[in-house]
């Protein structure tokens, strides 16, 4: 093998690994967090904002500002 044809299929091979985890990737869904809480932004206290099978978002709310988000 030439030193070409080594430095081709290197290069090939690299090309292919960086496109092979781009393909696999879901698309980024966001959800806006003002427009989850709705009314309960003028309540004090944790609020639930959003479930995704076993896990659970909520964001502690205090004075009509969100000061945290636990998941």
């Amino acid at each position: 093998m030439t030193r070409s044809q080594l430095f081709l299929g290197s290069i090939l091979a690299i090309v292919a690994l960086a496109f092979a985890g781009t393909a696999l990737a879901k698309a980024h869904e966001h959800k806006n967090g003002e427009e989850l809480l709705g009314s309960q932004i003028k309540v004090n206290g944790p609020h639930v904002i959003d479930k995704h099978g076993k896990y659970t978002a909520t964001a502690q709310v205090s004075n009509g500002k969100i000061t945290g988000v636990a998941v």
